[in-house]
C-alpha cells in the first residue's frame, strides 16, 4: 500500500543511530556504567541477524525472509539504545510531576486506590487483565511474523518505524516530566495490593527509579531492564499500533485488536500509571499514525 515504506525505515535506523550516539556521548558523564562484553553480545546479535537479512536481499532474494530479519535485528538494536536512553533520562533525578497527574487523574474521575480496591473484589478480572498485559511484547513478535508470512511487508515495515517513533517519543516526554509511578506516589500496602499471579508487579520499576535518581546504581542492569516510563504509557501506544498494523489480517486482527482493550485496562494496575498516562500514550500513538501514514501517501 505504501511504496515508499523503505524510506520510513531508513527513517527508522537514522533515529536508531541517533540514539545510539547520544547514549554513547551522555554515558561517561552519567556515572552510569554499561558492560561491555554484555553490550557487544546484543549488539552482536543485532548486527548478525541484519547481516544474513542483507544475505536475503542481496544473494539470495528472499523478501519475506530479508524483511523479517531486518525487523528483528533493528528491535535488538534500537530497543537497547532506548533502554540505556531511558535509565540516564532517569538518572537526572529532575522533579517529579505525580502530583500533577494525580490531580489531573481525580479531576476527571479516576481514582487509583480505588481502582485497586475494586480489582481487589473482582479476582478473576484482575487476573485476566493481568495477562493480556503481559502479552505486549509477545504481540510484537507475532504481528510482525504474521505481516512478513501473509506478504504485508510494507505494513511491517511501518509497523517498526511506529514502534521506533512513539518509544522515542515515550522517553523524550517522560524526561521532561518525570514520575515515580502511581504505587510510589500513593505508597500503596501490600494489604491494598489486587490479586495478581505477581503481586507486586506494579512496584517492579522503582527500585530502579529511585537507585538512578539517588545515584546509587553505577552499572545499567542489560540483564534486568525495567520499563521506568509512567507518561506517557508506551504499553498503551504499542497496543495502538499493534492493532493498526495487523487491523487487515483476517481472524488475527480482530483477535489482537480484542486483546488489547484488557491490557490498556490494566495499565494503571499492572503498571503503576495514572489515566494521564493512558491519554498521552494514546495521544503520541496517534500522532505517530497520522504523522506516518501521511507522509507516505504524499510520498
Amino acid at each position: 500500500m505504501f511504496a515508499n515504506s523503505r524510506r520510513a525505515m531508513n527513517a527508522a535506523w537514522a533515529l536508531a543511530a541517533v540514539i545510539a550516539l547520544v547514549d554513547l556521548v551522555w554515558l561517561p558523564f552519567s556515572g552510569l556504567r554499561v558492560d561491555p562484553l554484555a553490550a557487544m553480545k546484543l549488539i552482536g546479535i543485532g548486527v548478525g541477524v541484519l547481516a544474513l537479512s542483507m544475505v536475503y536481499t542481496r544473494l539470495r532474494p528472499n523478501p519475506v525472509f530479508a524483511s523479517l530479519l531486518e525487523s528483528a535485528a533493528f528491535l535488538v538494536l534500537f530497543t537497547l539504545a532506548l533502554a540505556i536512553s531511558s535509565y540516564l533520562a532517569t538518572s537526572l533525578a529532575r522533579p517529579t510531576w505525580d502530583h500533577v497527574f494525580d490531580a489531573a487523574d481525580k479531576a476527571i474521575g479516576f481514582d487509583f486506590v480505588g481502582h485497586l480496591a475494586f480489582l481487589q473484589t473482582h479476582p478473576r478480572l484482575a487476573t485476566f487483565i493481568e495477562l493480556a498485559y503481559m502479552t505486549s511484547m509477545a504481540q510484537v513478535a507475532v504481528v510482525a511474523l504474521a505481516l512478513a508470512f501473509s506478504g504485508s511487508l510494507d505494513r511491517l515495515r511501518l509497523f517498526i518505524v511506529l514502534f521506533a517513533f512513539t518509544g522515542t517519543a515515550t522517553i523524550v516526554v517522560s524526561g521532561v516530566w518525570p514520575t515515580l509511578g502511581a504505587y510510589a506516589f500513593h505508597d500503596v500496602q501490600d494489604w491494598q495490593l489486587p490479586p495478581f499471579l505477581n503481586p507486586r508487579v506494579g512496584w517492579e520499576q522503582t527500585p530502579h527509579i529511585l537507585a538512578l535518581r539517588e545515584g546509587t546504581m553505577r552499572e545499567f542492569p542489560l540483564g534486568d531492564v525495567r520499563g521506568l516510563v509512567s507518561f506517557p504509557s508506551f504499553h498503551t501506544a504499542l497496543a495502538i499500533v499493534t492493532s493498526w498494523a495487523i487491523w487487515r489480517t483476517r481472524y488475527l486482527g480482530p483477535l489482537v485488536g480484542a486483546l488489547n482493550v484488557p491490557l490498556v485496562l490494566a495499565t494503571p494496575s499492572n503498571g503503576s500509571h495514572y489515566l494521564c498516562d493512558i491519554i498521552g500514550g494514546a495521544a503520541i500513538a496517534f500522532a505517530a499514525l497520522v504523522l506516518v501514514t501521511g507522509l507516505e501517501r504524499r510520498r
